[in-house]
């Protein structure tokens, strides 16, 4: 299996405690709901504008 190299577009800040991060890739397009790996609070990341802000979590999807 051959390993695949990404290219990072950037990283996005947790918008609740500013230390958790996502890491976004050159090509990663659209929004998605990501919990924070530090504060674990819901965030909706944004690839196109490298923003996030706080959301409430979907039910039933936890």
């Amino acid at each position: 299996m051959e390993k695949t190299v990404k290219i990072q577009k950037g990283t996005i800040k947790c918008p609740v405690c500013k230390k958790g991060k996502v890491v976004a890739y050159v090509g990663a397009a659209g929004q998605s709901s990501i919990q924070c790996g530090r504060c674990k609070m819901f965030m909706l990341v944004d690839y196109d504008t490298m923003t996030a802000e706080r959301v409430e979590p979907e039910r039933g999807v936890i």
